[in-house]
């Protein structure tokens, strides 16, 4: 393979992985929100405080 397709491999390599990180970042992050927002719900239907 030419130098110049490898180097094009590791970079399609290396932008696939930062994207799957990107997006279990993401996903992760929209889990800890629905907990939060579970999390204050709950609290203020136990104790009617904001």
């Amino acid at each position: 393979m030419p130098k110049i397709r490898t180097g094009m491999c590791a970079i399609v390599a290396h932008i696939a992985a930062e994207t799957a990180r990107l997006e279990a970042l993401v996903a992760t992050t929209g889990r800890s929100i629905a907990l939060l927002k579970e999390r204050r719900a709950h609290r203020r239907g136990s104790d009617g405080a904001d």
